[in-house]
Protein backbone atom coordinates (compact mmCIF):
# COMPACT_ATOMS: atom_id res chain seq x y z
CA UNK A 1 0.00 0.00 0.00
CA UNK A 2 2.49 2.29 0.82
CA UNK A 3 4.40 1.79 -2.45
CA UNK A 4 1.66 2.59 -3.89
CA UNK A 5 0.84 5.81 -2.62
CA UNK A 6 4.61 6.89 -3.13
CA UNK A 7 4.22 5.94 -6.78
CA UNK A 8 1.45 7.92 -7.44
CA UNK A 9 2.60 10.76 -5.02
CA UNK A 10 5.73 10.90 -7.41
CA UNK A 11 3.23 10.42 -10.89
CA UNK A 12 1.19 13.37 -9.32
CA UNK A 13 4.46 15.52 -9.02
CA UNK A 14 5.89 14.55 -12.27
CA UNK A 15 2.46 15.52 -14.24
CA UNK A 16 2.77 18.66 -12.23
CA UNK A 17 6.08 19.29 -13.27
CA UNK A 18 5.70 18.77 -16.50
CA UNK A 19 2.29 20.97 -16.58
CA UNK A 20 3.69 23.63 -15.58
CA UNK A 21 6.83 23.69 -17.37
CA UNK A 22 4.69 23.31 -20.56
CA UNK A 23 2.80 25.80 -19.66
CA UNK A 24 3.81 29.64 -21.32
CA UNK A 25 2.89 31.81 -18.81
CA UNK A 26 5.91 34.49 -17.66
CA UNK A 27 5.82 34.94 -14.22
CA UNK A 28 9.14 36.15 -14.29
CA UNK A 29 7.87 39.71 -16.37
CA UNK A 30 5.10 40.37 -13.97
CA UNK A 31 7.58 40.52 -10.92
CA UNK A 32 8.40 43.50 -9.44
CA UNK A 33 9.42 44.47 -5.94
CA UNK A 34 9.03 42.18 -2.76
CA UNK A 35 8.69 43.16 0.61
CA UNK A 36 9.20 40.61 3.61
CA UNK A 37 9.88 39.62 6.94
CA UNK A 38 12.01 36.64 8.36
CA UNK A 39 13.07 34.86 11.08
CA UNK A 40 16.64 34.41 11.07
CA UNK A 41 19.63 32.13 12.47
CA UNK A 42 23.94 33.25 12.78
CA UNK A 43 25.66 31.40 14.04
CA UNK A 44 24.36 30.78 17.30
CA UNK A 45 22.27 33.93 16.83
CA UNK A 46 18.54 34.00 17.02
CA UNK A 47 16.95 36.99 15.16
CA UNK A 48 13.95 38.95 13.02
CA UNK A 49 13.80 41.75 10.31
CA UNK A 50 12.66 43.20 7.07
CA UNK A 51 14.03 43.22 3.79
CA UNK A 52 13.32 44.72 0.04
CA UNK A 53 14.69 43.44 -2.91
CA UNK A 54 14.25 45.45 -6.49
CA UNK A 55 12.44 44.46 -9.33
CA UNK A 56 14.84 41.93 -11.28
CA UNK A 57 16.99 43.97 -14.38
CA UNK A 58 18.62 42.28 -17.32
CA UNK A 59 15.83 40.56 -18.58
CA UNK A 60 13.69 40.38 -15.23
CA UNK A 61 15.98 37.74 -14.01
CA UNK A 62 19.83 38.31 -13.61
CA UNK A 63 20.05 41.11 -11.41
CA UNK A 64 18.40 42.97 -8.04
CA UNK A 65 19.15 44.43 -5.29
CA UNK A 66 18.24 43.71 -2.01
CA UNK A 67 17.76 45.22 1.64
CA UNK A 68 17.49 43.73 4.35
CA UNK A 69 17.53 45.11 8.57
CA UNK A 70 17.73 42.77 11.47
CA UNK A 71 17.19 42.71 15.28
CA UNK A 72 19.65 39.89 16.49
CA UNK A 73 19.63 38.40 20.14
CA UNK A 74 23.57 37.26 21.40
CA UNK A 75 23.21 34.41 24.11
CA UNK A 76 25.11 34.88 26.79
CA UNK A 77 26.32 34.17 30.43
CA UNK A 78 26.09 37.50 32.52
CA UNK A 79 26.12 37.09 36.32
CA UNK A 80 25.57 33.39 35.70
CA UNK A 81 22.54 33.51 33.67
CA UNK A 82 21.76 33.17 30.24
CA UNK A 83 20.79 36.40 28.84
CA UNK A 84 19.51 37.44 25.11
CA UNK A 85 21.02 40.68 24.48
CA UNK A 86 19.52 42.40 21.11
CA UNK A 87 22.02 44.27 18.73
CA UNK A 88 21.66 44.93 14.73
CA UNK A 89 22.54 44.31 11.84
CA UNK A 90 22.19 45.75 7.71
CA UNK A 91 22.51 43.90 5.22
CA UNK A 92 23.46 45.51 1.47
CA UNK A 93 23.39 42.89 -1.44
CA UNK A 94 23.24 41.46 -4.95
CA UNK A 95 20.96 38.79 -6.50
CA UNK A 96 23.22 37.76 -9.19
CA UNK A 97 20.69 35.06 -11.31
CA UNK A 98 16.96 33.89 -10.50
CA UNK A 99 16.06 30.25 -12.08
CA UNK A 100 12.59 28.83 -11.99
CA UNK A 101 12.80 25.49 -11.40
CA UNK A 102 8.66 25.30 -12.17
CA UNK A 103 6.01 28.07 -12.45
CA UNK A 104 5.98 28.01 -8.19
CA UNK A 105 9.49 27.32 -7.47
CA UNK A 106 12.74 29.96 -7.96
CA UNK A 107 16.18 29.38 -7.26
CA UNK A 108 18.75 32.35 -6.90
CA UNK A 109 21.93 33.38 -5.35
CA UNK A 110 22.91 36.27 -3.51
CA UNK A 111 26.06 37.94 -1.73
CA UNK A 112 26.72 41.12 -0.40
CA UNK A 113 28.00 43.63 2.49
CA UNK A 114 26.83 43.08 6.30
CA UNK A 115 27.04 45.86 9.07
CA UNK A 116 26.56 44.56 12.46
CA UNK A 117 25.98 47.50 15.39
CA UNK A 118 26.69 45.72 18.61
CA UNK A 119 25.06 46.13 21.63
CA UNK A 120 27.58 48.07 24.11
CA UNK A 121 27.10 45.98 27.02
CA UNK A 122 28.88 43.21 25.33
CA UNK A 123 31.13 44.83 23.17
CA UNK A 124 33.32 48.06 22.12
CA UNK A 125 33.01 48.35 19.14
CA UNK A 126 30.66 50.82 17.14
CA UNK A 127 30.19 48.73 14.08
CA UNK A 128 31.96 45.59 12.47
CA UNK A 129 31.69 45.06 8.50
CA UNK A 130 32.16 42.26 6.65
CA UNK A 131 30.58 40.11 4.01
CA UNK A 132 27.78 37.08 3.11
CA UNK A 133 26.76 34.69 0.24
CA UNK A 134 23.94 32.41 0.29
CA UNK A 135 21.42 30.29 -1.58
CA UNK A 136 17.67 30.84 -1.84
CA UNK A 137 15.04 29.29 -2.69
CA UNK A 138 11.07 30.91 -3.17
CA UNK A 139 8.46 29.06 -3.22
CA UNK A 140 5.39 30.97 -4.76
CA UNK A 141 1.65 30.06 -3.59
CA UNK A 142 0.20 32.56 -6.50
CA UNK A 143 1.14 35.83 -8.31
CA UNK A 144 1.88 38.11 -4.94
CA UNK A 145 2.77 35.91 -2.06
CA UNK A 146 5.97 33.73 -1.75
CA UNK A 147 7.62 32.02 1.03
CA UNK A 148 11.41 31.89 1.27
CA UNK A 149 14.13 29.60 2.73
CA UNK A 150 17.88 31.02 2.15
CA UNK A 151 21.15 28.76 3.47
CA UNK A 152 24.54 30.31 3.32
CA UNK A 153 27.26 32.11 5.58
CA UNK A 154 28.67 34.99 7.15
CA UNK A 155 32.06 35.88 7.42
CA UNK A 156 32.82 38.91 9.84
CA UNK A 157 34.98 39.84 12.65
CA UNK A 158 32.64 40.47 15.38
CA UNK A 159 33.64 39.91 19.17
CA UNK A 160 32.43 40.38 22.28
CA UNK A 161 35.02 42.00 24.01
CA UNK A 162 33.65 43.22 27.34
CA UNK A 163 32.99 39.28 28.28
CA UNK A 164 35.79 36.18 28.97
CA UNK A 165 37.16 34.78 26.33
CA UNK A 166 35.93 37.19 23.99
CA UNK A 167 33.15 35.01 21.75
CA UNK A 168 32.57 35.64 18.30
CA UNK A 169 28.89 36.60 17.40
CA UNK A 170 26.92 36.92 13.67
CA UNK A 171 29.54 35.01 11.97
CA UNK A 172 29.23 31.33 10.48
CA UNK A 173 26.46 29.73 8.81
CA UNK A 174 23.23 31.47 8.15
CA UNK A 175 19.81 30.87 7.98
CA UNK A 176 16.77 32.88 7.12
CA UNK A 177 13.33 32.24 6.64
CA UNK A 178 10.20 34.06 5.73
CA UNK A 179 7.50 35.37 4.13
CA UNK A 180 7.23 38.40 0.90
CA UNK A 181 5.08 40.12 -0.98
CA UNK A 182 5.51 40.49 -4.53
CA UNK A 183 4.66 43.86 -6.14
Amino acid sequence: MKNRLLLISLLMICTNTLKSQEENTDNESKRGSEIGFHLSQYQDDFGFGLDYTSPFLLKKKYLAFTFRTNRMYFEHIDNLETVWTPYYSLQLGVIGSKTEVTKNVILYGEGGLIAVIPNSKFSTSDIHIGGYGLFGFQFNFDNHNAYFIELGGIGIDARADKLPLEPIYSNGFLINVGYKVIF
